[in-house]
């Protein structure tokens, strides 16, 4: 239950690059801005990449934060 986010996803070799490289799935979740806080709320992940232009978005939904990310807003 890992997977990149963003809006469009088509063009991403993720899933590709993760199935050589991991022993888990990895799919794609391509979610419309107006579905993102549904999404980040459901819970149906583990965890995420995530694309611009949800990099800072996501911000508000995160339980942890690094120092790096607080700082570069990203």
């Amino acid at each position: 239950r890992c997977g990149l986010l963003g809006e469009k996803l088509g063009h991403s070799y993720s899933p590709a690059i993760h199935a050589q490289l991991a022993d888990y799935a990895y799919g794609l979740y391509e979610v419309a801005p107006e579905d993102l806080p549904a999404f980040l709320t459901g819970g149906d992940f583990d965890a995420l990449n995530v694309t611009i232009p949800y990099k800072k978005a996501v911000l508000p939904f995160c339980d942890e934060l690094g120092e790096r990310a607080r700082l570069s807003g990203a």
